[in-house]
């Protein structure tokens, strides 16, 4: 994990997930894709917690123009994944 602040959170509330040897294969995953694989390590409160912490985190900027980076996934800028014709722009 890159981010400190995030990585704070996940050891505040995962600590047992990230004990166990294999937490290293699952690196790319998300606490949900994770969850049934846990054995009960991963809760539906936990994900929650988790999520709600990593919201209140202060939000990537581009150091270009300082707008904020979306981290929604399949985000790709204002114009969505596949740009200004695709799914989400203009037709």
């Amino acid at each position: 994990m890159e981010n400190e602040s995030g990585k704070a959170i996940i050891e505040n509330h995962c600590a047992a997930v990230l004990a166990d040897p294999r937490f290293k294969t699952a690196l790319g995953m998300t606490l949900k894709q994770i969850r049934p694989m846990s054995g009960g390590k991963v809760t539906p409160d936990m994900i929650q917690a988790v999520g709600n912490e990593l919201a209140e985190l202060p939000k990537p900027k581009c150091i270009s123009c300082g707008e904020e980076i979306s981290l929604t996934k399949g985000a790709a800028g204002p114009a969505g994944p596949k740009g200004p014709s695709g799914p989400s722009g203009p037709k």
